[in-house]
Order: structure tokens, then sequence, then C-alpha cells
């Protein structure tokens, strides 16, 4: 989002504002572009904190933005890439009470299982809750949704704060794609992330076993990730069918983009309800690597086939297996040539310099 708002507002000055550990990344994935950015170490609650010192963090840290925004001048707006209710409730304050004369805009990332999942009784709690806060700041904030699922998974529960969202096809992270698959045999098909159930692991595992007894050396399954502690998976029999497999330990950047550069497919077996209210990092990366995908129907892999044809999208995950041997037995290179051209022109749609006129409209509109 940072290379967005510099896309969209390349004249004026940004104000990054986070803890130091978070700056730190921020400048990495940044590179050297860092020209009129200043940087901020704030005293972020820590995500472990309790909700009266998030609160105590999170207003002080909100009206000292809206101070130092104030006195920079004319023009200028305020975006908040952490949208909950500590921020939510105090930046709808701040616009209700005239102090924030400047546009406030909030990415709705993460949290709003909170919003849509279970409720406090106590009347207390449910006054400053995430969805209480959605429903008091949609008329005052700019709420923006990185994909359209994600908006309308709001709308169908919260058709009053659904209405007022905007939405903005995700940033990509910035990656130098390369491809080293080359022409098959063998069929490279890879897993990426924390191997638990949640992320479909075991229906990867299932696929891949069932495939490789029936393709051999016609096809390589591949596992980059790390599995959780105390994983129930036996890595011996994993070893039979897995060429390669989830570390103990937090695998680097570098190991991640090596692997997505060497196969042909990414698989994403994640059910639609997973990832309803939220991005899939995987998917993003695939997005950058411009790598084609055999995946579950979640509403953002909807979103990318809309837009073309980039691999295999599987309406039910109990058919994965089945979606995977016709890939290794009806292979052709020109199919899957074609499929990579889909995921760059999806990419293309998603650089800084094309969301950078959407970013600038919605400022204007918040």
């Amino acid at each position: 989002m940072v290379r967005v708002v510099r896309c969209a507002f390349p004249d004026e000055p940004i104000a990054f504002h986070g803890a130091a550990s978070h700056i730190e990344h921020v400048r990495a994935a940044l590179g050297g572009n860092v020209d009129g950015i200043a940087w901020h170490d704030a005293d972020v609650a820590p995500r472990r904190a309790s909700t009266r010192e998030r609160w105590r963090r999170d207003l002080a840290l909100l009206h000292r933005v809206v101070r130092e925004n104030a006195r920079a001048g004319s023009g200028g707006h305020l975006l908040s890439l952490q949208t909950i209710p500590t921020v939510l409730l105090p930046a709808a304050a701040l616009r209700i009470s005239g102090l924030a004369r400047r546009p406030i805009l909030g990415v709705l990332h993460g949290y709003l299982n909170e919003a849509l999942g279970w409720r406090s009784r106590n009347p207390l709690v449910r006054a400053i809750d995430m969805r209480s806060a959605l429903d008091i700041a949609a008329p005052r904030v700019g709420l923006i949704a990185l994909e359209t699922g994600i908006a309308d998974a709001v709308a169908a529960s919260m058709p009053q704060v659904g209405a007022r969202i905007a939405t903005l096809r995700h940033p990509l992270p910035e990656v130098e794609p390369h491809d080293t698959a080359g022409a098959a045999p063998p069929v490279r098909i890879g897993f990426l992330g924390l191997a638990t159930r949640a992320k479909g692991f075991d229906a990867f595992v299932a696929a891949a076993r069932a495939a490789k007894a029936l393709h051999g050396d016609a096809v390589e399954f591949h596992a980059v990730g790390r599995f959780p502690p105390g994983s129930e998976w036996n890595v011996g029999e994993l070893q039979a069918f897995l060429a390669t497999l989830p570390s103990a330990e937090p695998v680097p950047r570098e190991r991640f983009d090596q692997a997505l550069a060497s196969w042909h497919y990414v698989c994403l077996p994640y059910r639609a309800d997973h990832y309803t209210l939220s991005a899939s990092g995987v998917l993003l990366d695939a997005l950058a690597h411009g790598k084609p995908i055999i995946a579950g129907a979640t509403p953002a892999v909807r979103e990318v086939f809309a837009e073309g044809h980039p691999g295999v999208l599987v309406a039910d995950l109990d058919r994965l297996a089945q979606a995977i041997d016709e890939v290794i037995a009806t292979f052709s290179v020109e199919r899957w040539e074609a499929e990579k051209a889909a995921m760059r022109r999806a990419r293309e749609r998603r650089t800084p310099e094309r969301l950078a006129e959407d970013y600038r409209a919605l400022v204007a509109k918040a």
C-alpha cells in the first residue's frame, strides 16, 4: 500500500508511523525507493497488549498523527493499515468533532472475523466491538476492502456498512519474476505456507499421494513452508510422495521465491469459507510470480479466474485429486504458457501504477 500511495501522490510527502520492527520491514520491502518518506517510530501496542493498554496507545498515536497532519498545511489524508475498534472509533470521533478535517481511510485487513462472528452478550463490550466500530465508522471513515469478495461478505451481514465500503485490488509484493520450471515432465506442483488442515494441507497430501502412485516420475510434489508445533504429519510417510517437505523452522523469503520459480503450478487447496474475509498471501505470491494455480474456489480466486484462465478452478475440494490427475495427464506446454500469460495479465492489473488512479478516486470520495 505504501507503493500505491507513493504512485498516487508522487509529489506529496509521506509520514509513516509504526513500530520500529514494522518500519524496518517496510523499508526493506521498498528497497531504495524511500525518498519523500519520513519514518516515525510509534508507541504501538504489542499484539498481546490488554484492551485498556491498546486503547491508550492507539488513541494517543491517532491524536498525534492528526495534529501533525493539521500542522503540515493544506491537502493530505490519513490512511490506517490497521482497522480495529481502537482505531476506527477514535477516528470516527475525530471526524465528528471536526478535529480531523482531512479524510481518514482504513484498510480492512484482518480482524473482520470479529465483526461477523460471535459477539459478547455484554452490552458494554458490544458497544466497542468490531461490529459496532464498523457501524459507527462507516459514514465517517473511508473503508477499503482489498478484494471484492471481502466487501461482498461484509455487505451480506452488514448491508449498511457494505454499501459504504470501497474496493481496491490487492497490491502485490514486488518481486522479479523468473521461471526455471521449463517444459515438463516432470510436472512440478507445490504447496506454500503452514502445513495445517485449515490451509488444506490434508487435501494436498491426499491428492499428491494418489497422483504420485498413478503417474510416478511424470510428476513431483513439493511443500515449502513450516510444520506447526506438535504437527500430526508423519514425515516418513510424506517422504514417499513429496520431493520437498515443510520445515520445523520458519522458511526464509528467498526459499519461497526459488520454489515458486521452479514449479509449474501452485496448489491452493483452500475451502471457500476460509478466505472469505482475508487475502491469501500464497495467491498474492503466485500472482506476483505469474505462476498458474490449481485452487479451491475462494472469493479471491474466483475474482482472478473472472479476469482470465490462470489454471484450474476446483469448485469441490473432494475433486482436487481428480483435477490434479487431469492436469498431469493432459499437460501441454502451450496451455501452461497461456495460463502463465493470464496470471501475468492479472498481475499487471495489481501494480502500484495501475492501482494509483483508483486510490486517488477513493481519497477524493472519503
